[in-house]
């Protein structure tokens, strides 16, 4: 359905529909099905209904329900105004033009931009701050050199490209690195530190920094990295403890504090290095290999 210019109200049916209001001030509902509901230009009211649907407001200071599916909300120019209701739902704001801070711990109802029951963010290329709740929170920061905060809940933390802060919350968080000078904290509960790729922190270059690891509590996790350019398929590293191994993990330590080494072409010599303040020491059962 296309509403073109004007004010139109436009509901869709049982099946997948795609909606757009286009200009003017549109009400635009989903139905049950899994949908595309865009309002365009104006001041609209789009109300999802079931299913996980993909919810645009467009320009102007819009009113989005997402209804009982896990929704992804798209968040325009205006000031709009998001309400998730059940189900795990998304806002997206890779397409923005600016930098977006985001609190998702208490929503203000006066302020103009209003978030509910909202549990997962992908930030802007820009540098985000962005806040979770109480609840199991997935933020991304996407490009930019980001701060992510996870607060409570057992949240999926990633940076994506930029100088990144992430910061864990009380409960048990993967928190991860991408390339750029990234610091990490995994406050309370049993933390993941994710690391995927060799460019994620390289040696001599921009390597990252976990400022708070628990021996016993926390785990690094390097098992998505394959420890053997040479070979084909994925080759998990070998732990080395404080001897450089090849295609290993080692570490070397440096005053108080530990830096992880890993060895990925099979000659001994580190291509990859994570700073891990105040820990002199370092076991295999510390690591996901």
């Amino acid at each position: 359905l296309d509403g073109g210019a004007g004010n139109d109200k436009l509901v869709g049916g049982v099946g997948f529909d795609t909606i757009d209001g286009g200009a003017g001030r549109d009400d635009i509902s989903g139905g049950n099905g899994e949908d595309v509901l865009r309002g365009g230009d104006g001041k609209d009211r789009i109300n999802g209904g079931g299913g996980g649907d993909y919810i645009d407001g467009g320009a102007g200071d819009d009113v989005l329900r997402g209804g009982g599916g896990d929704d992804i909300f798209v968040f325009g120019s205006g000031n709009d105004r998001i309400y998730g209701g059940a189900g795990i739902d998304w806002i997206d704001y890779t397409s923005g033009t600016a930098p977006v801070t985001i609190w998702m711990t208490i929503p203000d109802p006066n302020d103009p931009r209003y978030i509910k029951s909202v549990e997962n963010v992908m930030g802007s290329s820009f540098a985000d701050k962005i806040v979770g709740s109480s609840a199991a929170n997935e933020l991304q920061g996407y490009d930019g050199n980001d701060k992510l905060i996870g607060k409570g809940g057992n949240d999926i933390l990633f940076g994506g490209n930029g100088d990144d802060i992430i910061k864990g919350g009380g409960g048990d968080d993967i928190i991860g690195a991408d390339a750029g000078f990234d610091r990490l904290f995994g406050n309370g509960g049993s933390d993941t530190f994710d690391f995927n790729a060799v460019s994620d922190s390289p040696d001599g270059g921009t390597r990252d920094v976990i400022e708070d690891f628990v021996s016993g509590d926390d785990v690094i996790d390097f098992s998505n990295i394959d420890a053997s350019t040479a070979d084909t398929g994925d080759t998990a590293f070998t732990w080395g403890g404080t001897t450089a191994t090849a295609n290993g993990l080692w570490y070397v330590v440096d005053g108080t504090d530990s830096v992880l080494m890993a060895d990925t072409t099979g000659d001994g010599v580190a291509e990859m290095s994570v700073v891990v303040l105040g820990v002199t020491h370092l076991g295999a059962s510390d690591f996901v290999l």
